[in-house]
């Protein structure tokens, strides 16, 4: 679920995964393409589709599935979008357009459920988010998306990972843009997402 600039997919190719992502972005799925265009060694597919519409969502899944002849996926991953920090696109669907925390929280949840029906039992997945600051006060989102996800799926929790994202390609040359913004609005500058693990029972 939403492949992004296609680093899982990347992984994938050096661990020698055949690879499914799905994306609202044309523009950036069509530069993964271009990046991958090389790649002989895994079967892979980017889907342009809303992730958030079930039966959109398991329409895609599904033709992805049956091109490698199989009806599940062996793991599954998430990186969803910064709610209301950075715009991907100008779509009413892209959850990075939702400023609506509890919205937000309830449409990825929705999407990941409609995933979680492929995955098989006793695969992995895994989410990756970070908090964000609104109102003047750090919001828990990554925690808040963990425990809807324990809530309305059947999942065992097997971890958590601070991810260190200082340096990364999305703040490289712009540290400083950041610590500005965060002394002027009086918040801490976030140097970290975390990466949530869970077993499907």
């Amino acid at each position: 679920l939403f492949s992004g600039s296609g680093t899982t997919l990347f992984e994938c190719e050096n661990l020698q995964r055949d690879y499914i992502g799905f994306d609202i972005n044309e523009h950036i799925i069509d530069y993964v393409n271009e990046m991958m265009q090389d790649c002989t060694t895994i079967n892979y597919s980017i889907k342009n589709l809303d992730v958030t519409n079930p039966t959109g969502f398991s329409t895609g899944i599904e033709a992805c599935l049956s091109q490698y002849n199989k009806t599940q996926v062996d793991f599954m991953i998430a990186h969803p979008p910064y709610l209301d920090i950075v715009k991907f696109t100008n779509d009413n669907r892209d959850l990075s357009n939702i400023p609506d925390v509890d919205l937000f929280i309830e449409k990825l949840t929705s999407a990941i459920s409609t995933g979680f029906q492929y995955l098989k039992k006793n695969g992995y997945f895994a989410i990756v988010a970070g908090d964000i600051y609104k109102k003047s006060e750090v919001i828990p989102l990554a925690f808040m998306i963990m425990n809807a996800i324990r809530q309305s799926l059947k999942v065992k929790m097997k971890g958590v990972i601070v991810k260190n994202i200082e340096g990364n390609r999305g703040k490289l040359g712009a540290q400083d843009i950041w610590k500005y913004r965060a002394l002027k609005s009086d918040y801490f500058l976030f140097k970290h997402e975390y990466i949530f693990v869970f077993k499907k029972l």
